[in-house]
Formats: C-alpha cells, sequence, structure tokens
C-alpha cells in the first residue's frame, strides 16, 4: 500500500464530485436512484473521494456497504460483502457491532432474522461450489435489509472490474440483472482503468448505461493544487514558478505532490531553511523518482508488473517507451520499433484496456504524466546507458532534472498567446477529438498574431485558402465578449471558416450558448494543454 485513504480534514478539494455525489444521494430519498461510476488513474485519490463521501454524506437513513475489490475470488468478497453490510445494519450510536463474520451472523439471528438467514443461504451456496447462486443471492441481500431495517443501502464497490476476476458465470451481465430491479439500492462503481469500465457499462451492462453517470476523478486543476502545495508546504515557502512546475510536473496528481512536498520539508528539517528552492525539489525527484528505493518509483514498476504479465513484457513495455518518447501516431510507433502495423495496433488496444495510455483522433497519449517522466528519463535512460558508473550517476541524474525544470520554467516565461502561436504552427491536418467531437486541424500555411481595430489581438490561420480566426481571454468569457467576436469578424475582409475563442479561466453559462447558437467553438485550458501534449509541448499552467 503506498498510501492510505485520507478523510475528514486531511481530505482535500474535490468539491464539485462531493456535491454531485451529495445531490445523487438526496435524490435517492425522494425515490429517484441514479448509480455512477467513478473512475481515474491508479492514486488520484478516489478512494479517498468515496471514503470522505461516506463520512460526511451518509446519515442514518442511509446503510453504507464499501467493498474494495480485489483479485482474490468470488469467497473473499462475499465474506467482505456479508461483513460490512451486517455490521452497517445492526450498529446503533449506542452499540457498536462485532467485527468477525459468525458473530455478526449470531447477532443478525436475534434483530434481523430474515437477513441472517439469506446470509446463511449464500454461505452454504459457497461451500457447495454453487457460485452463480450465490453471486445472485449476495447482491439481493440489500432488499433482505431494506425489507427489515427501512433503510436503502449505499453499495460502494472500489475497482469494480476486478469482478471479471470471479469464477462466475457472466459476473458484470447477471449483476445488471439483479441490480435494475433494485430500485432502492444505490450503486457507485470505480475503477482505475476509465477505457475497461466505459466498455463495461457500454457492452456488458448495456441496459443500465443510462442509469450509471460517469464521473471522471483527474488531478488537481491548477487552482486546487496550488492551494494544496502551499498549504502542504507551511511552514516554508515556495516559489511561484516551483508550483507551477510541480502541478505540470504531477498532472495535479495528489499522491506525487504530497510525496515530494514530503521529501523537500525532510531535507529543510536536516539541513535547515525557509524556503523550498529548486536545488531541493531537483534532489527530492532524484530520490524518489529516478532512485529504486524512491517511493514514486517503486510505485510505477509496481503498476507496470501489476498490469503487464511477464509474457506481454517484453511486446507492450516498448510500446510504451515509444510513445513516451514522443511518437504520437501509430505509424510512427511501428516505424520507431520496425513492427508491423498490425501487431502494434494490437499492442495499443491491450494498453488501453489497461488504462496506460489514451488515444485521441491520430494520437496516443500516456495516461500518466509521470509514467511518461519515468519511462523516458530513468527506464530508458538506464537501457540506453552504455556506461554505467555509479560514481558519475547521482551528477548526471540531477543535470537531467535541472535541466528539465529550467525547460519548463523558459516555456513558462513565454506569453499565453505566444505559446498557443507556436501549437497551432504545429497543426498538419491531423483529427483529434475535442469534447467528444471529431476535428480535423488545419493544415497550416500560415499563423500570424493580427488585432481586430489594432487593440485586440488574435490568431488568423491560414489553411489551403481558408482561415480560422481564434481569440484568446486570460479573464472570464462573458456573453458581451461573444457579440463583440462577432462584429469584429464580420468587419475582416475575407471568410471565416472556423471561429475559436480560447477561455484561459472561464465562461458564463450564457456566453457557452450564445457560442453553440452563432456555432463558435470555446476551447478551455484542458483543451489546449491536451494538444500542447499531443504535440509533445509542456503545458500551460496559469493561476
Amino acid at each position: 500500500m503506498f498510501t492510505e485513504p485520507v478523510v475528514g480534514k486531511q481530505f482535500f478539494g474535490r468539491g464539485e464530485i462531493l456535491n454531485l455525489l451529495d445531490k445523487r444521494l438526496k435524490a435517492m430519498k425522494d425515490g429517484y436512484r441514479q448509480n455512477v461510476a467513478v473512475t481515474g488513474m491508479s492514486l488520484a485519490g478516489k478512494t479517498s473521494l468515496l471514503q470522505q463521501f461516506l463520512h460526511t454524506a451518509i446519515d442514518d437513513s442511509f446503510l453504507p456497504v464499501y467493498i474494495e475489490v480485489m483479485k482474490e475470488g468470488f469467497r473473499a468478497f462475499a465474506n467482505k460483502f456479508i461483513a460490512a453490510l451486517l455490521y452497517n445494519s445492526l450498529k446503533t450510536n449506542q452499540e457498536t457491532a462485532p467485527c468477525d463474520i459468525d458473530s455478526l451472523i449470531r447477532r443478525a439471528e436475534a434483530r434481523l432474522p430474515k437477513t441472517a438467514s439469506a446470509v446463511k443461504r449464500v454461505i452454504a451456496d459457497v461451500e457447495k461450489g454453487l457460485l452463480d447462486e450465490a453471486y445472485q443471492a449476495l447482491l439481493g441481500l440489500t432488499a433482505v435489509v431494506k425489507e427489515e431495517t427501512t433503510k436503502s443501502c449505499v453499495v460502494i464497490l472500489d475497482e469494480f472490474d476486478n469482478i471479471a476476476s470471479f469464477k462466475v458465470k457472466n459476473p458484470f451481465a447477471n449483476f445488471g440483472k439483479v441490480i435494475m430491479i433494485q430500485k432502492d439500492t444505490m450503486y457507485i462503481i470505480s475503477s482505475s482503468r476509465l477505457s475497461a469500465m466505459r466498455k463495461i457499462l457500454r457492452e456488458k451492462l448495456s441496459l443500465l448505461f443510462g442509469n450509471f453517470e460517469v464521473v471522471d476523478v483527474k488531478g488537481f486543476d491548477a487552482a486546487t493544487a496550488c492551494a494544496f502545495l502551499k498549504e502542504r508546504c507551511e511552514p516554508y515557502s515556495i516559489d511561484e514558478g516551483l508550483i507551477k512546475f510541480l502541478i505540470f510536473f504531477t498532472g495535479g496528481n495528489p499522491f506525487y505532490m504530497e510525496r515530494l512536498i514530503d521529501e523537500v520539508r525532510h531535507m529543510l528539517r536536516e539541513k535547515g531553511g525557509a524556503a523550498i528552492v529548486q536545488d531541493l525539489l531537483e534532489e527530492a525527484i532524484a530520490n524518489l523518482v529516478y532512485g529504486s528505493n524512491g517511493t514514486i518509483h517503486q510505485y510505477i514498476r509496481s503498476l507496470l508488473l501489476d498490469l503487464i504479465d511477464t509474457r506481454s513484457r517484453e511486446g507492450l513495455n516498448p510500446i510504451l517507451e515509444s510513445i513516451a518518447s514522443g511518437h504520437r501516431r501509430q505509424r510512427d510507433i511501428a516505424k520507431d520499433l520496425k513492427r508491423c502495423y498490425g501487431d502494434v495496433s494490437k499492442s495499443l488496444a491491450a494498453l488501453t484496456d489497461m488504462g496506460l495510455v489514451d488515444k485521441n483522433g491520430a494520437f496516443w497519449s500516456i495516461s500518466d504524466r509521470m509514467l511518461e517522466f519515468w519511462l523516458v528519463h530513468v527506464a530508458l535512460r538506464q537501457k540506453r546507458m552504455l556506461i554505467n558508473c555509479v560514481v558519475d550517476r547521482p551528477r548526471q541524474t540531477l543535470e537531467d532534472i535541472q535541466n528539465y525544470i529550467n525547460d519548463f520554467l523558459k516555456e513558462s516565461q513565454k506569453s499565453a498567446l505566444e505559446r498557443i502561436n507556436e501549437l497551432f504552427n504545429l497543426f498538419s491536418g491531423e483529427f483529434v477529438e475535442l469534447d467528444d467531437k471529431k476535428l480535423a486541424l488545419p493544415q497550416s500555411d500560415r499563423v500570424e498574431i493580427k488585432a481586430f481595430d489594432d487593440i485586440t489581438p488574435y490568431l488568423a490561420v491560414s489553411s489551403r485558402g481558408k482561415t480560422w480566426i481564434c481569440q484568446m481571454f486570460e479573464r472570464p468569457i462573458r456573453e458581451s465578449d461573444i457579440a463583440e467576436f462577432i462584429r469584429n469578424i464580420k468587419r475582416l475582409d475575407h471568410k471565416v471558416e472556423r471561429k475559436i475563442l480560447i477561455s484561459l479561466r472561464e465562461t458564463e453559462e450564457n456566453a457557452k450558448l450564445l457560442a453553440k447558437e452563432l456555432k463558435i467553438a470555446i476551447w478551455d485550458l484542458d483543451t489546449i494543454n491536451i494538444l500542447l501534449g499531443l504535440y509533445n509541448k509542456k503545458g500551460l499552467v496559469i493561476l
């Protein structure tokens, strides 16, 4: 276990998702059930989020049933499910319930006889090897509890896709059949593999797809990550440039940020000092990411060993390393590795199911930015090292990290408009997906920074006789900005094929509606950073 879930005062952020879950819980009280599927990379904070939800939102009118689904067989899962259900059904404000399953059943026989009887039938079926019958009866226990306690259950199945490891027939389809008729039980399922979860919902639980709301837990946004870092850094100060670097480097992942800050704080306590400076951060990255005993290094190695079995490693690891090295298109990966296109396609599909890579139009990318960094700067660096000098290695490592940080800080000195101008110059007619819509990027012949009325700057992208006009806002976009943008475009002496507004902050709802009506695309900061990543450029961090 690389980190324990945090709840209470230690929990940070995720207010929007917690509010959504709380809203769904309140709707359940009114008789409307909406199941939720929570996805996100490993250690993105899903378990902490779910535990915090249980800690703050579940009141006495609901019975929580939380289970971490592991690849340990159906019998172990059934025992956990039964124990969690009985424990929360029996405990009261005055009395705690026992923790072993036999004692729980004995207590239930007196207070919840129907539930106890149903539980014993499940256990008997498991003992007889009738796992299919036991599986369906197990999921049906919440309905029995509702009948006896009048309380609805909120069942949380963490890492839900591991149900596939149970030796039961059609585990997902049968799960769907049971919960379809359970109107009094709310399900929250989670997975670290977004692609696998969506596939399960689409193919295995197709009848329920519309009844599962998918929520993706990503790294903290820049503002939340900045607040998190400042809080964790206290009482030490930290430069804004290094905050921006840490947000980019970690992708806003709280696990990575916390480990790096803890390491720097440890060094400051030993060496003395009042500020987190670049030299200390470089040393922390060397210790945790490069060093074989470092927490982040061990986590990434463990992740890859867990997801990629020995037989597949030789074929899949090079694909990951090729993508991390900047080969984003399938044909470029095949050329880099001197492998046939079809073979690469199969490997990419396998890595997608594992949640390690994502596809966006014609581009492939590593899902976790820290994993991408580790593959290039640690794994490949060691593999390509001709002379492995133990004495020189620490110096070379620190130089590598220093160059990486300095490159980011140098890019950060450029204006956002300059960075976006450079990005548009890289477009070469590729297909991408933005907001679930396919878009053909222009074959950029010329990209110019111009100005409306010699005052307001905009980008004009010329592509084979067609023009894209793009205006950037570093403040919230308002409805009046949309109207002004249209007026300015009408004054131009040429036809505009595509109109784009880039919002680096946020956009008012009325402005979004008006832009949609006028066929103006709005690209937010996440969209720009997705495009920068696809073209191997460092992301924009706006605090």
